[in-house]
Order: structure tokens, then C-alpha cells, then sequence
């Protein structure tokens, strides 16, 4: 099997000012480029892969919510995270199989499970 070429584009996340003062400070979760991870590495067509996501917090109070995951502007699905306020950051995964040779462009976007979303 050929192996599958890819790109990683990534939503960071950004916080919508509140009406509440500090609340900037309070829920500020993130991804980075660095924090998306295949396994295995060399992706094959007709293969499972595992992406992996590393969430961050590092607002002053603790976050739950969901990072969605899509392939080509198409969802491919959900995975609940919660992370304390400064605290380690959490992993999510989730399983995909790329259906044929050529480029993808794989994205994870984080929200919050409170009315402020990142």
C-alpha cells in the first residue's frame, strides 16, 4: 500500500470577551501543532490511525467540553475532555482510516462546556 501524504491545520483556541470581568482569565483552553499526534506516524491507506490530542488550560478555573475532530471539513467525531485550572493538560484520541492516497487536511477544535467557547 502507498503511503497517505497529510496536513495538519489546527483551530487554536481564542476567547470571546465576557460580560463578566476577568472571565478572559477564567476558561482558556488550547491546541497546538505540536499537541496532534498520528500513530502510527507513516499513514497507509485502508489503515487505522489514531489521532491524538493534547488539550491545555491555562485559565484560573478548571474546563470540561469537546474537541471535534474532521478530515476534510467532514466530521469525523467527538471526544469529551476536563482539565484543571493549570493543571496537566489531557489527551484525547480518536480513530480514522484514510480512504485513499493523496493530501488531508485534518483539524481539532475545541469547545468549551460553558458559555464561553474557545
Amino acid at each position: 500500500m502507498k503511503p497517505v501524504r497529510f496536513f495538519v491545520l489546527i483551530a487554536l483556541g481564542s476567547l470571546a470577551i465576557a460580560p463578566m470581568a476577568r472571565a478572559e482569565n477564567l476558561y482558556d483552553t488550547s491546541i497546538n501543532a505540536r499537541d496532534i499526534l498520528f500513530q502510527p506516524e507513516q499513514l497507509i491507506v485502508q489503515e487505522d490511525v489514531q489521532i491524538y490530542v493534547t488539550v491545555r488550560n491555562s485559565g484560573s478555573s478548571g474546563v470540561e467540553g469537546t474537541v471535534i475532530f474532521s478530515v476534510n471539513g467532514e466530521r469525523i467525531g467527538t471526544k469529551p475532555f476536563s482539565v484543571r485550572a493549570k493543571g496537566s493538560p489531557e489527551e484525547v484520541w480518536i480513530r480514522w482510516t484514510p480512504t485513499s492516497v493523496g493530501s488531508y487536511t485534518v483539524r481539532a477544535d475545541v469547545v468549551n462546556g460553558i458559555e464561553f467557547p474557545d
